[in-house]
């Protein structure tokens, strides 16, 4: 996996790139993906960020659930917010199927099953209530560990007609529904700009560094590095961060 990383021209940010992937890596082998999960956690980086394709196979659940910290990032638009919030239910599930061993999993379905049909699928919250129903301290251990997610939520390609408390409330819904904490990190104004970017394959931040979009993003990065300061000063991951963050209104950078 080290033999992958190749240099940007930000110091301290490095890139795996996925362009030369083969067609069959989405569903890839479970050999395969736990061999990955190994190389993944032996990186010698401060911080590892994985950019995660859309969906809820089990694949792309299971390198969410690898991270200490996962942020959804979905539009202000009702079939969007409905599918990041499908995502987190099949997140939900999957860590209550990953934190039980496999035939107790299997009898705890059956139950939940019997006692409402289809609720271990439409209702992964359910699931929960007879766990702890049944085994009051697998539950709990359970319960603990999904709160203990840090699960952050952006709304990209903000418009000026959306409702700007959107993002809360969306994390009001999860918490009360799933009880899952989710932060609301900030809206991303829309910029047919990004568009022009991506077109001429340059950094955003770099060629359009005085738009509202920019300076939404450089307060993202400036909320991350603030959430995982330590009080001990920046360190080359935070430096890197931080410049990308001002990348544009500097020259140099």
């Amino acid at each position: 996996m080290a033999e992958t990383v190749i240099e940007t021209r930000i110091s301290n940010l490095f890139l795996i790139s996925g362009a030369g992937n083969n067609l069959d890596t989405a569903n890839m082998a479970y050999e395969q993906k736990m061999k990955l999960f190994r190389a993944i956690s032996k990186l010698s980086y401060d911080f590892t960020l994985l950019d995660l394709g859309a969906g809820t196979s089990f694949n792309t659940i299971d390198f969410f659930l690898l991270a200490d910290s996962g942020i959804f990032v979905t539009t202000p638009e009702p079939t969007s917010i409905e599918n990041v919030y499908r995502l987190m239910r099949a997140v939900y599930a999957r860590k209550i199927r990953q934190l039980l061993k496999a035939y107790h999993f299997r009898a705890l379905v059956e139950e939940t099953e019997a006692r409402a049909k289809g609720a271990t699928v439409n209702n992964p919250e359910y699931l929960l209530s007879v766990i702890k129903e049944l085994e009051p301290e697998k539950g709990k251990i359970v319960e603990e560990a999904l709160r203990a997610f840090q699960l952050k939520l952006v709304l990209n390609q903000f418009r000026r007609q959306d409702n700007p408390k959107m993002g809360a409330l969306i994390c009001r819904i999860i918490e009360k529904h799933l009880g899952l904490p989710m932060q609301f990190i900030g809206n991303i104004a829309h910029d047919d700009l990004v568009h022009d970017a991506v077109c001429q394959k340059v950094p955003f931040l770099e060629k359009y560094p005085h738009t509202q979009t920019a300076a939404d993003l450089k307060k993202f990065c400036k909320y991350i590095l603030v959430a995982r300061n330590t009080g001990e000063g920046p360190g080359p991951a935070e430096e890197a961060l931080e410049k990308f963050a001002e990348m544009g209104g500097n020259k140099e950078s």
